[in-house]
């Protein structure tokens, strides 16, 4: 799954909880993942993980648990839309809403909008550390916008947050 350009797909309506709790689509390090759109799947729409991949300009959205989440060094993340998660009601201190990150590091996260996701817009859960988050916009999530828990040195600018709510309990 290493070295893969992924263009203008659209990916719908994965079933993979009867096999595993993952994503229905995931790639590895220095991959491209552009235009495409990915929903209704049953449970995490797209997982990253890997070094130095390219995922822009995508939409996650509706999908059971979680849109988008991942790992890895040096990935760039931008334009990407991710709406609308989180439609199987699953707790919200788990994988869900937006998407939940662990391990990222020294990442670019440009332009990227989470709204409508049923808990955090983004979750970045440990270890996430020398990310730069760059005129994004959190809104409308039932949940915190950008949820950031033991991940410190991270730099926010210009980002916009808006209408998002208290996290509902699980």
């Amino acid at each position: 799954k290493e070295h893969l350009v992924i263009q203008g797909f659209q990916w719908r309506h994965a079933n993979t909880r009867n096999l595993t709790n993952w994503s229905a689509l995931g790639v590895g390090g220095h991959c491209v993942f552009e235009n495409n759109l990915v929903s209704w799947c049953d449970y995490i729409g797209f997982y990253v993980s890997g070094d130095k991949s390219i995922i822009r300009n995508n939409i996650f959205a509706y999908n059971g648990a979680a849109g988008i989440g991942g790992r890895g060094n040096e990935h760039l993340i931008e334009d990407n839309k991710v709406l609308y998660n989180n439609q199987d009601r699953h707790d919200t201190f788990n994988t869900n809403g937006g998407g939940k990150w662990v391990y990222l590091k020294n990442s670019i996260i440009r332009r990227h909008e989470a709204a409508y996701n049923i808990g955090s817009g983004m979750w970045l859960d440990i270890d996430n550390t020398g990310n730069l988050f760059e005129s994004c916009y959190f809104h409308h999530n039932h949940g915190d916008g950008l949820f950031i828990e033991i991940s410190p040195n991270n730099v926010i600018r210009n980002c916009v947050f808006a209408y998002n709510t208290e996290m509902p309990g699980g």
